[in-house]
């Protein structure tokens, strides 16, 4: 994982991911970061899985 291989910790790791790809939008204050999620590109990144494991991989029998 990108932690791993930086400086950063694992949670900063994780959050700066999410705001690379969109899912979570950043806005610092001061020494405070707040974030929020971005629903839309949330919902679009589900959906795109959604339809990449439908068509890749058959359901597991029971």
């Amino acid at each position: 994982m990108f932690a791993d291989h930086s400086a950063l910790g694992q949670d900063a790791a994780c959050d700066r991911e999410f705001v690379e790809t969109g899912v979570l939008q950043a806005r610092r204050s001061g020494k405070t970061v707040f974030y929020r999620p971005n629903r839309a590109r949330a919902l679009f990144l589900v959906d795109q899985l959604r339809a990449y494991l439908t068509t890749c991989c058959p359901e597991a029998p029971e």
